[in-house]
């Protein structure tokens, strides 16, 4: 992440052309130039896509300019966007094509598309909301089981990498977000799903927040 700036607060919008609803999702910016934001596509068929739109200002407008991002996986999931301390830009995400495995690819030099150049899968069937940080020279890459809009939360196991974000990556045994009680009956510790990682400059020094999102309020047997 470097100096790079955490994402900018997103919103909704909607392209007739594409789907009946779209969320702006990753957004990231440098210090100059333009904006690159990857929208989330989910047409009423359920054919899920990513366009990424161009703008100016971090607020918009926004322009599309690439109809459909090249990534190798179709059905796009959930995905983050990483952009590393030299700019190069990263996309980590699972897909309806790939039975929902985490995977990651390098973006073009304007952050406008993938390459095509990735990672094999870096995770079982089944898992979604990616999140890519680097910290002290070490990459980090967090993932948990699908669990679309569920008010008991998911998990955020941990891979690591010294190379960089293709790779070679590790799986470790540690789930930063893990189940409770007999059994993991009691739920997960948070009861939310990963979003981002991002910097914070503390009285201590440079704080690494995990941040997650709370699709429903708890139920009483959740408190």
């Amino acid at each position: 992440m470097g100096s790079l700036p955490p994402p900018d607060p997103t919103g909704y919008t909607s392209d007739p052309r594409w789907c009946s609803t779209s969320r702006a999702t990753s957004s990231f910016s440098g210090s100059t130039g333009s904006h690159p934001h990857f929208h989330h596509c989910l047409p009423t068929r359920m054919r899920a896509t990513w366009w990424p739109p161009q703008t100016h200002q971090s607020q918009g407008p926004f322009s599309m300019v690439t109809p459909r991002a090249a990534v190798r996986h179709r059905g796009g999931g959930d995905f983050t966007i990483f952009v590393d301390r030299n700019n190069q830009g990263y996309i980590a995400y699972d897909a309806w094509s790939n039975s929902h495995k985490i995977s990651i690819e390098k973006l073009t030099p304007d952050l406008l598309d993938s390459t095509g150049n990735g990672t094999s899968d870096l995770s079982p069937s089944n898992n979604e909301a990616p999140m890519v940080f680097e910290r002290a020279g070490w990459y980090y890459l967090l993932w948990g089981p699908t669990c679309c809009f569920c008010h008991q939360g998911s998990g955020a196991v941990v891979s690591v990498s010294k190379a960089g974000p293709l790779g070679p990556w590790t799986t470790t045994s540690l789930d930063i977000n893990p189940k409770q009680g007999w059994l993991g009956l009691g739920g997960r510790t948070i009861k939310a799903q990963n979003n981002y990682v991002f910097q914070a400059n503390t009285t201590s020094g440079i704080e690494y927040i995990y941040t997650c999102l709370l699709y429903t309020s708890p139920s009483p047997r959740d408190s």
